[in-house]
């Protein structure tokens, strides 16, 4: 039952982080420059941060690093195949912008589990 709440929790603030970046994302963006590089692919670092989530909700920290690893060439694969779908847009910075998170979702676990492997954590 815990694991379902969470589940549609997630999904819950995807929808409403999502809906609400979309809504002011044309305030956010300026004139160019690295402003507008972090603007225009913050989606992809909520999507990446939220479904490495859930992931990690249904299958476990201990399949953490295989899931996270196939969502993120899930989301890269996604956004190659952009470039041949109509009225969409491939951009580069959104696939660095993957990689950026997926490699600090894995340096976020290798830490956690540092920590309790020390049992620096206390519980």
């Amino acid at each position: 039952m815990i694991k379902c709440s969470l589940i549609i929790v997630t999904l819950v603030l995807a929808y409403i982080l999502m809906g609400e970046f979309e809504t002011y994302r044309v305030t956010y963006q300026f004139n160019g420059g690295f402003y507008d590089i972090i603007v225009g692919s913050f989606p992809n670092a909520i999507s990446m941060v939220l479904g490495s989530l859930l992931l990690a909700i249904i299958w476990g920290r201990e399949k953490f690093l295989s899931s996270t690893s196939s969502y993120a060439i899930g989301q890269i694969i996604y956004e190659i195949w952009q470039i041949f779908l109509p009225e969409r847009t491939f951009d580069v910075w959104d696939i660095v912008m993957t990689l950026a998170v997926w490699a600090s979702l894995l340096k976020l676990n290798f830490l956690v589990s540092y920590v309790k492997k020390r049992g620096l954590l206390l519980e």
